[in-house]
């Protein structure tokens, strides 16, 4: 008490600016109003006098708290001034409160290049922001912050029911001829219920005003469970067989072009593994170059090359090249996109050497549709295998897929809300065996901004 009654006194002095006969005490209240003017002054260290005299009358004073972080955020002491807001949002009782903390917090990593820690506490800011405006807000400097991160992290991930896990037949014979041969049952379609997650990390090393040169890695992976219907079809099947992993470690650079698009250069390495083995190694290297034709439209064209190592059978290693366009046009109501792909791959298994060409189209709805953003899309892929052992012409395969996303940006949790999507596919080819389809629905999570 007697530390809080002189700094009163002192205080009253200095921003009075004359001198008094007797001291002049001030309520919590008033000197709260006190350390406000003071931090605003440009007086960050009488503020935190202030908070910490506050503080050792009531430790759980909030505004106190508040004032004490932001005071050491100005004078640089980036540690104590994380500490007091993490326990003003402990002692917060009310969501503009909470706000108010995590704001806090968030700038004083951000002072202290801690930008990761900084867009954590952001998104909490945005979770339990008051108003629309505080939460717009606290957007913007999550947008601010995450430009200026080095480090970039992304997470997916979902689960999705689907009636062709392992990708098997739906047809129950294979033709040989004119001869039916009966598929095993892990051989045709099997229903089961899919689970995905995908890791990304990755930092820009270099960066200019019109170029930035990035590492990073990602790591994702697929597991399964067999339906009750599917593990009574196929009784020796595991799910586990089905599982797949890849990692990847990539180089990228970007460049912005005087006439506004972009060239982008890659170069990936990676392994994969499939049912808990590995499967294949590989190297990658992809260029693609952007051209914006107006302020509502934009072409791409892309190449690349790959170099695959199969582990289980050496004769599955292949060369893979590959071509692309794309093209891209906003509307008032939506935006269309369009894909041409082709993809040669040489290899000496006749079962992998094949070419395949495709095309996908795409439309996003411009308006939220029952409250949800809508993106749909059709696909075609025609394969050609110049030989196969079930064939004398060779094998030939039409594929077909129509999906729809719904994205509810509203329904989010720390800035991360769902997205439910539904597609059906068809392969159709001259051979029996690898006819198929598939109908999935997925649900997933991704950022909102």
């Amino acid at each position: 008490m007697h530390r809080l009654f002189a700094m009163s006194i002192l205080l009253a002095v200095l921003l009075a600016g004359a001198l008094r006969a007797e001291p002049v005490v001030l309520g919590p209240q008033d000197l709260r109003r006190t350390g406000e003017i003071a931090l605003q002054s440009g007086k960050p260290g009488a503020a935190l006098a202030i908070a910490n005299a506050l503080l050792g009358r009531d430790p759980l004073d909030w505004n106190a708290l508040l004032l004490k972080s932001r005071a050491a955020r100005d004078l640089g002491d980036y540690a104590t001034a994380r500490a007091a807001a993490r326990a003003a949002w402990r002692s917060a009782q009310t969501p503009a409160q909470r706000y108010a903390a995590a704001l806090a917090r968030a700038q004083a990593d951000a002072s202290d290049n801690r930008r990761t820690a900084a867009q954590f506490w952001l998104r909490r800011a945005i979770q339990v922001a008051p108003d629309d405006r505080a939460r717009q807000l606290a957007t913007r400097d999550f947008r601010y912050v995450r430009a200026r991160n080095p480090w970039q992290f992304s997470v997916n991930a979902g689960l999705a029911p689907s009636s062709n896990i392992n990708g098997g037949s739906s047809s129950d014979v294979l033709m040989l001829g004119a001869i039916p041969l009966e598929l095993s049952p892990d051989a045709k379609a099997l229903s089961g219920l899919e689970g995905r997650l995908t890791l990304t990390a990755g930092r820009r090393i270099w960066e200019t005003a019109r170029s930035v040169t990035e590492l990073g890695a990602r790591l994702s992976g697929r597991a399964y469970r067999l339906s009750d219907s599917a593990r009574a079809k196929a009784p020796m099947a595991q799910a586990s067989d089905y599982a797949y992993g890849e990692l990847e470690t990539y180089a990228l650079h970007k460049r912005r072009t005087s006439d506004g698009g972009e060239v982008e250069t890659r170069l990936t390495l990676g392994r994969n593994w499939y049912g808990g083995s590995p499967l294949s190694n590989y190297v990658q290297a992809d260029l693609s170059r952007s051209f914006t034709l107006s302020n509502r439209s934009v072409v791409q064209l892309r190449g690349g090359v790959e170099r695959q190592w199969r582990l289980d059978q050496s004769a599955r290693s292949a060369n893979v090249v590959s071509t692309g366009f794309g093209y891209q046009k906003a509307f008032a109501t939506g935006r269309l996109s369009l894909d041409l792909d082709w993809r040669r791959v040489l290899s000496d298994s006749i079962s992998i050497d094949h070419s395949a060409a495709g095309v996908t189209l795409g439309y996003g709805f411009g308006k939220p549709v029952l409250g949800a953003e809508v993106t749909a899309y059709l696909s075609l892929d025609l394969s050609d295998f110049g030989a196969s052992p079930y064939a004398v012409g060779g094998r030939q395969d039409r594929r077909s897929e129509a999906g729809v996303s719904l994205f509810f940006r509203d329904f989010d949790y720390l800035g991360f809300a769902p997205e439910l999507g539904l597609r059906a596919s068809r392969t159709e080819s001259n051979i029996s065996l690898y006819d198929s389809h598939d109908l999935g629905l997925t649900l997933g999570f991704r950022s909102a901004f």
